[in-house]
């Protein structure tokens, strides 16, 4: 008897617990009222849907702690995890008859590393003013980012909204396979082997499909490295599809820039190609050094560039470097490591062949210090190709250049401008009698300034 007395006081105890809570119940949420007052204005599915997706990215924080996940906690608290932003953005659309799927699987961000497990996610599949006809929301993704446990709002991101599936396929994995709404859907493991991108890249020119069907089949292997979400307006034409770039091939870039933009082409933080451009723009270039090839944009009046595509150039094999060098001696390890080498030194036209000659009989310690502008076609002919210059040393300089750009040496505070001209030959001899650097520069007459092109140091 005792056993059952005490069993029964828990049972009571549980019930006056349970009854205490229900007594102080949250007041009901009225979504008919919430969701009529976000869609004001709106009386089509499509720009209801719109506007409660934008009005949870602005307003809904992603839960860091991961604790809430239905809508009226998340409505309460304005934060909550992927479920929550599914459910709430559901209970807003049922008031307004627009259908909703909530849809569960798996998805990995753009920066997902190979190999390693995918998120659990929730999102949703909309029904809008076609009957039948679904899109894509995520308003999870739509509303920022979490880095280092801290949650990023994002700037009004609406590629998560209306979002194609040929799009979702590569970041978005159900586990119900008809929630693809591919015609032909993917296999988890091809899903696995896709990189995680985003709907975004559209924007810049990628056309889904293509992308999608080429890793399916083969026919693309890899990928440049693609930075979305760019402020600047930037499209795609034609490049590499293909992460890595093999040295001494030559490679087209056509982009188009609707605005005045800096265009910068870099390799190892080098730049060939530098100017502010605008409409489309092609631009034709080959790899001289392993490492890094980036397109980059700024506004034309900002120094700080944003990489948009880059590229890896991988170390050739000694069979390759063998066969390169043949073809062009600027692939020799002998010019690529001497001090002072960059891709200037092939583009003003430095004779590759007298290079390795120098530099194997001890003639050159370090090249000069060179800098290459599109608008000056500067090609040498004769200059002294060792950096440091002796004092007292009788020196020649000669370089072709249009005729009607200025061209002067400075050292110390001289300014020597009276070269002999001959066509678009100039040629000077000079003898340095003061230490210092000397620099030889071309004159640009809109902006009234030199450019230096090359520099040296006497001794």
């Amino acid at each position: 008897m005792h056993m059952k007395s005490t069993i029964r006081l828990i049972i009571l105890l549980l019930f006056c617990g349970f009854t205490s809570l229900s007594a102080e119940k949250l007041p009901t949420i009225d979504y008919k009222s919430i969701a009529a007052e976000i869609t004001k204005g709106c009386s089509k599915k499509n720009d209801q849907a719109r506007a409660i997706y934008r009005y949870l990215i602005q307003n809904i924080a992603y839960d860091t702690d991961y604790k809430i996940r239905d809508a009226d906690e998340c409505w309460r608290q304005k934060k909550g995890v992927c479920q929550a932003f599914a459910d709430l953005f559901i209970k807003l659309c049922e008031p307004l008859n627009i259908k909703c799927i909530l849809v569960t699987g798996f998805a990995k961000t753009y920066d997902h590393i190979p190999g390693t497990p995918f998120e659990r996610h929730a999102y949703v599949l909309v029904e809008g003013d076609k009957p039948n006809r679904y899109f894509f929301v995520d308003a999870t993704w739509g509303s920022g980012t979490v880095n280092n446990g801290t949650f990023a709002r994002s700037d009004d991101d609406m590629s998560w909204f209306h979002t194609s599936p040929v799009w979702m396929a590569f970041s978005h994995f159900p586990y119900e396979e008809k929630y693809q709404m591919l015609k032909k859907p993917l296999s988890f493991e091809e899903f696995q082997k896709l990189p995680g991108l985003v709907p975004d890249m559209e924007y810049m020119g990628f056309d889904g499909e293509l992308l999608l069907e080429g890793l399916r089949n083969g026919t693309i292997l890899s990928l440049p490295k693609i930075y979305p979400r760019q402020k600047l307006p930037f499209r795609v034409v034609q490049i590499p599809m293909t992460r890595t770039l093999k040295l001494g091939e030559t490679y087209e870039f056509t982009i188009q820039l609707p605005e005045p933009t800096k265009l910068a082409l870099t390799q190892n933080n080098e730049f060939p190609f530098n100017k502010v451009v605008q409409g489309t723009q092609k631009l034709v270039f080959t790899p001289f050094l392993p490492g890094e090839v980036s397109i980059s944009i700024a506004p034309p009046d900002r120094k700080t560039y944003s990489t948009v595509l880059s590229y890896s150039v991988p170390e050739p094999s000694k069979e390759e470097y063998e066969q390169l060098i043949k073809k062009n001696p600027y692939y020799s390890p002998l010019i690529q490591d001497i001090d002072g080498y960059s891709s200037n030194i092939p583009l003003l036209g430095f004779d590759g062949r007298e290079l390795i000659k120098a530099i194997q009989s001890n003639q050159i310690e370090a090249l000069p210090q060179t800098f290459s502008y599109d608008k000056f076609p500067l090609k040498v002919i004769d200059v002294p190709i060792n950096r440091d210059l002796q004092k007292g040393k009788n020196y020649r300089f000669m370089v072709i250049l249009p005729p009607n750009i200025k061209i002067a040496l400075f050292h110390g505070t001289a300014t020597i401008t009276d070269w002999e001209t001959r066509g678009k030959l100039r040629s000077i001899n000079y003898t340095p009698k003061t230490e210092g650097k000397l620099s030889i520069g071309a004159f640009d007459a809109n902006e009234k300034r030199y450019y230096i092109i090359l520099s040296y140091k006497v001794k």
